[in-house]
């Protein structure tokens, strides 16, 4: 790391200035005061600290606020940030930053790069600019043909980006959020998109004008508009808008029948680690028709993405799903799955026959003797729930009523890293699910223990790992959960399936249990001949 850049920080930690936001906004300060004494006939080393003090007052205050120092001290940040690069600052500043500014890998920004150059375009829009900055200026600079515009919604980080971009003639920066209306009237070849993941807007901002309120929905439905003819968007989106129903699903039906889905890659694990840990994928969407869509997986290796288990489905045959669930095509289950989605069994999502939800969160500090107790995952073992060992908490049963299990209710683990279902049998204990588990309780004729089943079948199992949000550490939320499809038979042959799983379930423990006592004894045995 540069140390001036550490010297820098120093400087504004010892007078309390010391958030990420603070220490970016007092370099941009510096650089927007150094520009107009570069290009006047002041000499920087003549300058007075009263001159420097009263030239930033005059340039910054309106944009950036009142600088909060003295006049003295200005000076001394001034001259320590000269040799100090813009762009540089600002990637290191906010390089392990978990809850502010996201900013992409290089090997994320490289794949831009080659997707700017495959493409063979005159105009490309990057959104957020700033989430790009490590790459960006090298590839605009090998670009030099092509017509560059970025956006930031943020008045400093568009500040900071008029700086780092302003002798560069193919590019233009706007103050231009992509979470509202957009008043460009450029339309680009290619429209490259990090948005933010996550954030809902109050309903009365987006009603009647976006499909959901969510940011990166309202983004996507925004850039589709400013698409040339024949142009493309790319945009990176977290794992529920693949296969979320509502809004997501109305911007997923509109992208089919107004635009074309031209592909889908997952990109690796922990890609951008430590903003976020969720799982993400890249959608390519283009204005005009295309017979395939191209699925697969941007792998990492040497610091570049490589493009992994490439597939091609015709489009007429992806329009027959209403969830883009790469992992589903990409499965090894792939005939289960083509057979499942061809079977003329009855299928219905969860959610339209269940009621789901997540346990309550218990904090270890809340564990001590009492009567409620807690169903976690350590209690749930081969399909079974253990009663024993479960931890217990002194509540008053009103205040738990809403978590408390109820006969038949089908158990699944949403948190952790393995998928565990049991169907809770009913017990004297009060007994409640914990925010690792969610709850599913049918409404209507169905039998928890047959929907277990197709749970716990290589199918079923591959069907509950595609809602994953998480990459490793299993993530699933009960919304999501709800759109998963299940057979269901009439309530006959569920009866039958279910006996005949449970009575061979039971034949194979009474095996395992006479082969483990039987190995007990032949052990017993041979040592005792080994001591003669």
């Amino acid at each position: 790391m540069n140390n001036k850049i550490e010297q820098f920080w120093n400087s504004l930690y010892s007078r309390g200035i010391s958030s990420k936001k603070e220490l970016v906004r007092e370099m941009i300060r510096i650089k927007l005061t150094e520009d107009p004494i570069e290009n006047s006939d002041l000499h920087q080393k003549d300058i007075t600290a009263d001159q420097l003090y009263d030239i930033m007052k005059n340039i910054t205050e309106a944009e950036l606020g009142d600088f909060p120092e003295d006049r003295d001290f200005f000076q001394e940040i001034y001259r320590l940030a000269k040799e100090i690069d813009l762009q540089v600052f600002t990637i290191q500043t906010y390089k392990h930053d978990r809850m502010g500014t996201m900013i992409a890998p290089i090997h994320l920004t490289d794949y831009m790069e080659e997707l700017i150059e495959q493409q063979g375009v005159n105009t490309v829009l990057i959104t957020d600019a700033e989430k790009s900055l490590i790459g960006l200026k090298k590839n605009i600079e090998k670009s030099k043909h092509i017509q560059f515009t970025l956006t930031s919604e943020n008045k400093m980080t568009f500040l900071l980006l008029k700086l780092i971009f302003k002798r560069f003639d193919n590019t233009c920066v706007k103050h231009q959020s992509i979470y509202k209306k957009l008043l460009m009237p450029e339309r680009f070849d290619l429209v490259l998109c990090l948005p933010v993941f996550g954030v809902k807007f109050d309903q009365e901002e987006v009603s009647n004008k976006y499909m959901t309120r969510e940011s990166e929905g309202i983004a996507v439905e925004n850039l589709l508009e400013v698409i040339d003819h024949h142009g493309k968007l790319f945009v990176i989106v977290p794992a529920r808008f693949t296969f979320s129903g509502g809004g997501f699903e109305q911007i997923r039906h509109e992208i089919m029948t107004q635009y074309s889905l031209e592909s889908i890659y997952t990109l690796p694990e922990g890609t951008f680690r430590p903003y976020t840990g969720i799982k993400t994928y890249m959608l390519g969407i283009a204005n005009e028709a295309v017979l395939n869509v191209k699925l697969g997986h941007l792998a990492l290796e040497e610091e570049t993405f490589k493009l992994k288990d490439q597939k091609k489905i015709p489009k007429t045959e992806f329009n027959k799903y209403s969830d883009w669930r790469v992992e589903l095509f990409l499965s090894k289950n792939q005939d289960d799955l083509q057979k499942f989605k061809q079977s003329a069994v009855q299928k219905i999502k969860l959610k339209d026959i269940a009621d789901i939800f997540r346990g309550k969160s218990v904090m270890k500090k809340d564990i001590q003797p009492g009567k409620i107790h807690i169903l976690n995952i350590s209690n749930i073992e081969d399909g079974h729930i253990v009663f024993e060992h479960m931890d217990t908490i002194d509540e008053e049963e009103r205040k738990i009523k809403r978590y408390e299990l109820l006969e038949h209710d089908l158990v699944i683990t949403c948190r952790g890293t393995i998928n565990k279902v049991a169907v809770y049998k009913g017990s004297q204990k009060c007994v409640i699910a914990s925010a690792n588990i969610m709850v599913i309780r049918f409404k209507e004729a169905v039998m928890s223990d047959y929907v277990k089943i197709f749970m716990e079948s290589p199918l079923g199992r591959t069907m509950i790992k595609s809602f994953q949000r998480g990459s490793t550490v299993m993530n699933i939320n009960p919304k999501d959960i709800g759109e998963m499809e299940v057979p269901i038979a009439n309530l006959a042959e569920q009866k039958a399936i279910v006996a005949e799983y449970l009575h061979e379930n039971k034949l194979y423990i009474e095996t395992i249990k006479k082969a483990e006592q039987r190995w007990a004894i032949q052990q017993q045995e041979i040592f005792e001949k080994i001591l003669k």
